[in-house]
């Protein structure tokens, strides 16, 4: 030991720190530290132990070869340490590159317009997609009519070099008296043009299909063979490289993964490749060799590797991988799929008027058309009174299904014209007061749809909309069994001001006096809590409420746990009570963990805009 210098002692020491950093066991006890309050800075101790360990273990022995030649200058060992733990990284990286360039080598286009395709084959690997459904390309294929038949495809990554033998479902538009159920999603596997305008009227490409079939214009589906095809067009991943975590600590693995853009056309009854464009990603290795920790799922578990980076050539992009299938559509097919250009005269409101009008069940595509538009037309600021009149016929209309969705975005669109508001209310309430028939005979009204999106779309109504339906308010009030389950109406028991506060304790005292057990605490929770707002929003104008809510307190019959603790004071303050009042009556009564520290804060949240009674 006495032959060893303190640098020898300190590398023996690194190194077996190393080792250790690098073990599963100190990973997993680093993932655990990582979410501690300043987890993040210790995290880094082990994660730089082994790159430390390495640079100087290198210089040593630079040192030490230097020394042999009689070069003794301890700066210049450090360089040459630093440039040794670049040489692998240098060496690995090129032969990772010369793999992608091998791939990226055969890209080809030997495509000559005019294309003439009757039926395309669209072979992909997307996760994204489910079995054989009609994306975005297939939808924008069927509104331009060019080619008039799309051949959906979903193979298994990555893209088998044999693709006769696939089987898909053929799309194509066709005119019919009543068109089959077909389901049509939005946005999958999204195509986005350069400059275009992404929505006509706000559509999207199922949307304008859907209004095509409710016109008749029928998409068909069945189970169709590549070899029905003219022409395939093939993208996906052809080769799937290791990851930064499955490759670890081995610095020479192969983490080149490629993607690939294929078009074949048949002829002479065979498919014969024309296009090829390949994008390539790499995981390469930093320039110097970091062994370090990666991360897993989002940084929930960590685990020993080398560092990596990012490396993308040919047709990928950081975080695109796949090549670019907008240019070879335009540039190479000739194809115009813009939907700004596919379909410029589809009137929403006209087809979903005539739908409405129509007798019978609503098709379930005609449903979702108007479920969109809701949602679309509810959504914008700039919202027009006619599309203001149609939600209310659809709202009114019971083939509809009232979901909250549905509900919210109608009320969006007329809150702005009062008479529509009205009309809304109206309606919304004779529907409310069928549930409460239902739920006074069978008491099951809350394993329906609609009874949740109705109710709560009430606390958003203005007070004009309200004053008509006082006495169905009030007879909600006036019955435990109706109010446990329509709570958030007993919130609009302040639209009528001072008059309701009698009503208003009296559905306290009995919140708190009813034993409904565990398994329906809440309800009473909730009622408790929507009677408690009602009377926080008359304002000062029911400061005769003070003293009862006081008595209340010191009965035991307040709900103090909690945010009803804050709602009680929150409650006080708006009636127009003093804070040092409120104080001398809580301070008895209150949860023993709440100190006048608490309650300052209470108060001062209670004068924000934002408050629990808003």
């Amino acid at each position: 030991m006495r032959n060893i210098s303190n640098y020898d002692l300190i590398l023996i020491v690194l190194g077996i720190s190393a080792a250790f950093c690098l073990s599963p066991i100190v990973a997993d006890l680093a993932t655990v530290v990582l979410w501690t309050f300043i987890g993040a800075p210790l995290v880094l101790i082990p994660a730089s132990i082994p790159t430390l360990f390495l640079f100087l273990l290198l210089a040593r022995l630079a040192h030490f070869g230097l020394g042999l030649i009689g070069v003794r200058f301890w700066p210049l060992g450090g360089v040459v340490g630093l440039g040794l733990l670049a040489v692998l990284p240098a060496i690995e990286n090129q032969r990772l590159n010369n793999i992608a360039q091998e791939l990226i080598a055969d890209d080809r286009n030997e495509v000559s317009q005019p294309v003439v395709i009757g039926t395309l084959a669209v072979v992909t690997t997307s996760q994204r997609s489910r079995d054989h459904e009609c994306d975005d390309l297939c939808q924008r294929v069927l509104l331009a009519g060019r080619p008039s038949r799309v051949l959906m495809i979903n193979a298994p990554a990555p893209l088998p070099a044999q693709l006769e033998t696939l089987t898909g479902k053929l799309f194509y538009l066709e005119q019919r008296p009543a068109c089959p159920d077909i389901e049509l999603r939005n946005s999958i596997n999204r195509i986005e043009f350069q400059s275009e305008k992404t929505t006509v009227q706000g559509l999207q490409p199922a949307d304008m299909l859907r209004l095509m079939i409710s016109s008749g214009d029928c998409v068909v589906s069945e189970p169709a063979s590549l070899s029905e095809a003219d022409a395939v067009l093939a993208i996906g991943e052809i080769k799937v490289g290791e990851t930064v975590l499955s490759a670890g600590l081995n610095p020479f693995v192969d983490t080149v993964s490629a993607s690939r853009l294929k078009f074949f056309l048949r002829e002479n009854g065979r498919l014969v490749e024309r296009y090829r464009l390949t994008g390539t990603t790499t995981k390469e290795l930093y320039p110097i060799l970091i062994p370090t920790y990666t991360d897993s799922k989002q940084l929930r578990k960590l685990s020993p590797a080398l560092l990596r980076r990012t490396a993308v050539s040919g047709a990928a992009k950081r975080f695109r991988p796949t090549p670019p299938i907008q240019p070879f559509l335009e540039d190479v097919l000739g194809l115009n799929l813009r939907i700004s250009e596919a379909k410029r005269n589809l009137k929403v409101n006209d087809t979903i008027a005539r739908i409405l009008r129509q007798p019978g069940v609503i098709a379930d595509n005609d449903l979702e058309l108007i479920s969109r538009f809701l949602k679309r037309a509810g959504s914008v600021l700039d919202r027009s009174v006619e599309d203001a009149e149609l939600a209310l016929e659809i709202f009114r209309d019971r083939r509809v299904p009232a979901t909250s969705p549905n509900a919210h975005s109608t009320f969006s669109l007329v809150v702005d014209h009062s008479q529509l508001t009205a009309q809304f209310a109206d309606d919304l309430f004779s529907r409310l007061s069928e549930l409460a028939d239902l739920q006074r005979k069978d008491g099951r009204i809350s394993q329906r749809q609609d009874f949740h999106a109705l109710v709560s779309v009430v606390p958003r109504l203005p007070d004009v909309a309200v004053l008509p339906h006082k006495a169905m308010l009030l007879e909600i009030a006036g019955s435990p069994k109706l109010y446990l389950k329509f709570h958030l109406l007993l919130t609009r028991l302040s639209a009528f001001g001072v008059e309701t506060i009698p009503v208003i304790f009296r559905v306290l005292d009995e919140v708190a006096e009813i034993d409904l057990g565990d398994k329906d605490r809440q309800a009473k929770i909730h009622a408790y809590k929507s009677a408690m707002i009602a009377l926080c929003r008359i304002g000062p104008e029911g400061r005769e409420g003070i003293d009862m809510l006081y008595a209340r307190i010191h009965a035991g019959k307040a709900m103090l746990f909690g945010s009803h603790w804050d709602l009680t004071i929150h409650t006080l303050i708006k009636l127009g009570a003093e804070p040092d009042e409120i104080w001398s009556h809580l301070k008895t009564a209150q949860p023993k963990h709440r100190t006048r520290e608490h309650f300052n804060v209470a108060v001062e949240t209670a004068a924000r805009p934002r408050n629990l009674c808003s």
